[in-house]
């Protein structure tokens, strides 16, 4: 999962992949959800709202060219800060590709 790619067509093919894949993603935990709480469950709400938010969040910072250059920016020049925000996610034993942002 390169950050920059040296050719246009490859950044775009990896941009749709990753938004689909986002997509894909936040329909699967929706579906966890679903099966796993019964639908009067105030978990299931709470989960349904939290993942609407952030997939609107990462639309409207999609959409938002000059604070997608200042966090892409970030997020590459810090990757010991990174890792500490993604602390949670090392406990889960989920290992993103942080070494990835360097590419």
């Amino acid at each position: 999962m390169p950050v920059r790619s040296s050719s246009p067509i490859k950044a775009i093919k990896q941009a749709e992949k990753n938004m689909e894949e986002i997509q894909e993603t936040i329909s699967g935990i929706f579906e966890i959800l679903n099966i796993s709480l019964p639908d009067d469950d105030m978990y299931l709400g709470m989960g349904r709202d939290n993942l609407i938010k952030l997939y609107q969040n990462i639309v409207e910072l999609i959409l938002n060219d000059t604070g997608t250059k200042f966090i892409r920016n970030k997020l590459y020049n810090s990757e010991k800060q990174l890792e500490i925000t993604l602390d949670k996610i090392y406990k889960l034993n989920i290992k993103p590709k942080v070494h990835a942002l360097r590419q």
